[in-house]
């Protein structure tokens, strides 16, 4: 690094190369394993729960709604607080929160208790993931930013596909509780972080914290060069601070349309996730198959998300961010057709379902690099969880939507076919709102253009 010229944060990052952010893609990549097995569990539960505590169809619906209450809590004022205090110290109390409120639900007996406790447990769900792609961002070289974004999104359906394993071969044996013991694994996750995650040097920066900033830059050079060239705080120069901060700025009329198109894009992904992933496995019981059957059909699902999750952040870089959404939505729209009208084997079918969760798993990981990129540090954390936060709307919709349907005696095939109007009004949001290509720019050059096109 060179001690006589200005450089920016970004410009630091790129020069030492991304072998910091590979390890640090693992260490909070394990972190988004656990938040997501922890929030999805319930939908390998369902049937069981439903049987033992008596449940209609809409209470059974509701299983899933009471932690995606808590995330869009968590997720509203996550992001405030780790603008405030920082990304570490929010990523660390978040995974613990998972865990400690989850593992308690092998021992209860009562509705009330299980719905109180996922609420809880849903403040730690909704803050965690938009930390995480906050601080990969943060960390990760211009070049390769969209990539590993999208490969922590392989994380979180790897922790789908964990549930998925559970849900098939472990809790048909021992029974429902079980998964929520395991869900105390996080407690542990927590301790690791603490000791070993380092504060974003953007967000210490931005705080006036250079020194603290330069320390962190100065470990990513060793991990990455092997060497340590010291630089005085007055080199490190940071893009203009915007006018405005914190929630408010979200929906300035620099920042207005591009809130409102993210929000919009991720509410339809999370839209067919969380439906998809809550009411597939009793679809299937329902259509005839046995549970282990019908839990392999789900795990399909799970299993291809990691696939769709590995090459979308490719896409992003090939197709542009707008044009790689666009595609993802009409693939599912497409899917969603298919697999309401395929009859067959149980091969055909695993393909079928493998094949439209590729599709719409890639159309909503394709919109996560865009969220990080389009706003400044001062409030980046809360612009990416507040898009994090609202989408947790469609994934709370989305169960009840199905459950009723479901619960008024619908088909299989109506459905599947409710989740292709999401997939339509995502290529629509994606086109008319999705402007600018953030492709090979750096977070310090997006901040400025953004505050110099206000200006």
């Amino acid at each position: 690094m060179d001690a006589v010229n200005k450089k920016g944060i970004s410009e630091i990052i790129d020069a030492v190369g991304g072998k910091f952010s590979k390890n640090l893609l693992l260490l909070l990549g394990i972190a988004n394993v656990f938040y997501f097995y922890n929030n999805m569990i319930i939908s390998y539960t369902m049937s069981q729960m439903r049987s033992e505590w008596g449940l209609d169809a809409l209470q059974t619906g509701s299983l899933t709604t009471y932690s995606l209450l808590g995330a869009m809590i968590g997720a509203a004022s996550a992001g405030i607080i780790a603008d405030k205090i920082g990304r570490k110290k929010t990523l660390v109390t978040a995974v613990f929160i998972c865990g400690i409120t989850t593992l308690p639900i092998y021992f209860v007996h009562s509705y009330s208790i299980f719905a109180v406790l996922r609420v809880i447990c849903g403040l730690g769900v909704g803050a965690c993931l938009p930390q995480v792609l906050t601080t990969i961002s943060e960390f990760t070289p211009t070049k390769s930013r969209a990539i590993f974004v999208t490969f922590a999104m392989c994380f979180t359906a790897l922790g789908a596909t964990t549930t998925g394993l559970v849900g098939a071969f472990i809790i048909p044996t021992y029974g429902w509780r079980i998964g929520y013991l395991i869900g105390g694994v996080p407690i542990i996750w927590a301790v690791i972080l603490a000791f070993t995650m380092y504060e974003s040097p953007y967000y210490l920066a931005s705080v006036g914290r250079k020194k603290e900033a330069l320390e962190v830059l100065y470990h990513l050079e060793k991990i990455g060069k092997g060497t340590r060239t010291e630089l005085s705080e007055d080199v490190l120069v940071l893009p203009p601070k915007p006018k405005k901060v914190g929630v408010g700025a979200l929906f300035s009329r620099n920042y207005l349309k591009t809130t409102v198109g993210l929000w919009m894009m991720y509410f339809c992904g999370a839209f067919i996730i969380y439906g998809i992933g809550a009411w597939l496995p009793s679809l299937m019981l329902e259509k005839g198959y046995a549970m282990s059957a019908a839990y392999a059909l789900g795990l399909s699902n799970n299993v291809a998300s990691v696939f769709s999750n590995a090459v979308t952040g490719k896409g992003s870089d090939v197709f542009g961010r707008r044009n790689n959404i666009m595609l993802g939505f009409a693939a599912s729209a497409v899917m969603f057709v298919i697999l309401a009208n395929v009859q067959g084997s149980f091969i055909l079918i695993f393909a079928t379902i493998f094949l439209t969760s590729f599709s719409f798993n890639y159309a909503t990981t394709a919109v996560q690099p865009l969220a990080p990129e389009s706003y400044p540090t001062e409030f980046r954390g809360t612009g990416v969880s507040w898009f994090n936060g609202f989408s947790k709307f469609g994934a709370l919709l989305a169960p009840l939507v199905a459950g009723v349907v479901i619960g008024a005696g619908a088909s299989f095939s109506t459905a599947i076919l409710i989740f292709t109007v999401p997939s339509v009004i995502g290529i629509g949001a994606a086109f008319i709102t999705v402007r600018t290509d953030t492709r090979g720019k750096s977070m310090d050059q997006l901040a400025a253009e953004k505050e110099l096109a206000e200006a």
